[in-house]
């Protein structure tokens, strides 16, 4: 009697000791958050989703109530750890970046305090929601106005698709309610064969998913870059094939669904001779041979202009004179929960090799206390950050945001 009363309390606090306390007022801001994000969860999952949703919610009120440049708040990654977040949402492989010499040649200057090309027509497009395979869409950017991403399927989510890259395991309400939710938006008997074989056979093939908006639409989706926001729309093709990148661009250092830069991403298009439209060369959600048919190209890249590596003087003059800037920087925790003001932080690198997140720089300016920021476009949808935008500092390479600035000069 007395050994079975200490096993019971010796796993008691065992249990308290793995598992942190919630408040009754936590799980209820928990499932505000689940309903707003539309997640579902099964029992097991809720309890580990209702646990880290609620670290990341502690993080961010003691993150809040000190002094910082910039808040912190809730968002539709609330509910995962950073390493969950960096393996679905960040490049995975090391990157190499290119632009140590620089082909942009700044003006005498001066520059403008401020710019902000979105207040400039139609070159900047809207913020899309395509969490991963980074380079693709922020390479094609410049060239009409996109972003990139890559997403795996996560169990229970089905308009928040989360990357796993090993066997999901889906209770069986789960299944149906999956089954239910891909005949009901895509209709596409196609899609669903295809990830059901993925996931009852385990195979380990990488999927990138074509992300879904907050509205529920399932869509396969990325890996393409940003070479679209340079130029106004009527130039180029409003869709441009991802897949072609993903399938074709290997020998100018990019992984595929694992992700790539923006300036190799251009110099792929610009020696390649082209990219096809998304028409002629549809989006898959995984890697597979090039059939790149140069009689189809539709979009072209005269020449790829690298700003030299840490130099963001440049940086703000071909931002001020010219056009929108790809960059690429190292995300670290501290900005997986960013909400507005001026990003800064002490966590991340500023060297090249540590860059994981390639963004697009749309303007410049400076806070009232004299600090200077870029207003940068990120590709993890309107409900993220200031309705799908941030600032950083500008000036100090943060984060590494100027080893590896770039922007093409399409054909037009």
């Amino acid at each position: 009697m007395a050994l079975g009363v200490l096993c019971i309390i010796t796993a008691f606090f065992g249990l308290v000791h793995l598992t942190p306390f919630v408040l009754l007022e936590e799980e209820y801001q928990f499932k505000q958050w689940m309903s707003q994000y539309n997640n579902i969860y099964d029992n097991e999952e809720y309890y580990h989703r209702l646990r880290t949703f609620t670290e990341n919610k502690r993080k961010i009120d003691r993150h809040n109530a000190g002094n910082h440049s910039f808040t912190m708040g809730l968002n539709q990654f609330s509910g995962m750890t950073f390493e969950e977040f960096r393996k679905s949402f960040l490049l995975t492989e090391p990157q190499n970046c290119s632009a140590t010499d620089g082909a942009h040649h700044s003006s005498a200057g001066p520059q403008p305090e401020s710019v902000d090309w979105r207040e400039r027509g139609n070159i900047v497009t809207p913020v899309k929601n395509q969490v991963s395979s980074l380079w693709c869409l922020q390479e094609i950017a410049p060239l009409s106005g996109g972003r990139i991403g890559r997403t795996v399927i996560q169990r229970n989510t089905f308009t928040s698709l989360l990357v796993h890259y090993e066997k999901v395991t889906m209770s069986s309400n789960s299944v149906f309610l999956l089954i239910h939710h891909l005949f009901a938006s895509s209709g596409s008997v196609w899609k669903l064969l295809d990830l059901l074989y993925h996931w009852l056979f385990g195979v380990s093939e990488r999927y990138c998913f074509r992300e879904v908006n907050i509205s529920g639409e399932f869509i396969f989706y990325y890996s393409v870059l940003s070479i679209i926001n340079r130029f106004p729309m009527r130039h180029f093709p409003t869709k441009i094939s991802e897949q072609q990148l993903i399938d074709c661009a290997q020998d100018f250092n990019n992984h595929g669904c694992m992700g790539g830069l923006p300036s190799q991403a251009f110099e792929y298009i610009k020696y390649n001779n082209g990219l096809m439209t998304e028409e002629d060369y549809p989006y898959k959600g995984h890697d597979d041979t090039c059939q790149f048919e140069s009689s189809l190209a539709a979009a072209f890249v005269l020449d790829v202009v690298n700003i030299t590596s840490y130099d963001e003087k440049a940086m703000v003059d071909a931002v001020a004179r010219l056009n929108p800037v790809s960059f690429a920087f190292e995300v670290t925790a501290d900005f997986m929960h960013y909400k507005e003001g001026v990003y800064t932080s002490t966590e991340c690198k500023d060297t090249a090799d540590k860059v994981n997140h390639a963004v697009l720089a749309v303007g410049y300016g400076a806070e009232d206390n004299g600090t200077p920021y870029w207003i940068v476009k990120n590709s993890w949808g309107t409900s993220w950050g200031v309705n799908g935008y941030f600032m950083i500092e500008r000036g100090r390479n943060m984060c590494g945001l100027a080893a590896c600035a770039s922007y093409p000069l399409p054909v037009v």
